[in-house]
């Protein structure tokens, strides 16, 4: 229950949304997140399907060709972890669990000044707690703010935030200095227009 409702629905499901909804039909993050709730959903019908008999077996129909047959006639998966997952990835990505967790804090706090309503009105800055610039873009995307910098630093990790800057993109949501710079979609940011355009070609 708690990897349904805690890390799939609120965490991972959540921080994917804006690469599966706009980022272009074949770039390589959309990609990996339809690949990786694919084999999630793959492996939850086989685990389900000895309990929920006719909801698994509806599942597997529209998961699967026909040819592969019931789902009752499916064997269980072996589940592994990834070649190249080792200590030092899970380490980082336990470092970036709690980061997370403080922005969330800190963007509870501006909510509650009325200073923010949605994360996504929000920039956070946060400097110290041995942060890589690199893990900039991932922070902002898990942690679902339009913008977030990294100041490097030693020490804890020192959370700032403030109103987002720039305009809400009308697809996307997120705030972007980048909105109106495209004549033909003026309440688009780059990122959106660009997708549009391409998928319109």
């Amino acid at each position: 229950n708690r990897f349904l409702s805690v890390e799939l629905s609120a965490f991972y499901i959540d921080a994917c949304k804006d690469r599966i909804y706009c980022d272009a039909e074949n770039d390589p993050g959309r990609r990996s997140a339809q690949t990786t709730m694919h084999e999630i959903l793959d492996t939850l019908v086989r685990l389900a399907a000895p309990v929920l008999a006719f909801t698994a077996e509806e599942a597997w129909e529209t998961l699967t060709e026909k040819k592969k047959g019931s789902i009752h006639l499916q064997t269980f998966r072996e589940v592994g972890l990834p070649s190249g997952w080792n200590g030092e990835e899970e380490a980082r990505w336990e470092k970036l669990l709690a980061v997370r967790a403080k922005v969330n804090e800190a963007l509870e706090k501006e909510r509650q000044a009325k200073k923010i309503g949605k994360s996504l009105e929000a920039e956070v800055l946060l400097e110290g707690g041995g942060l890589r610039s690199e893990d900039g873009g991932l922070l902002e995307e898990i942690c679902l703010v339009s913008q977030l910098e990294i100041k490097a630093g030693a020490g804890e990790v020192v959370v700032k935030v403030a109103p987002a800057r720039g305009t809400r993109c009308a697809r996307c949501w997120k705030y972007e200095e980048s909105v109106g710079r495209d004549p033909e979609h003026p309440e688009l940011c780059e990122r959106c227009a660009k997708v549009v355009k391409e998928a319109a070609a």
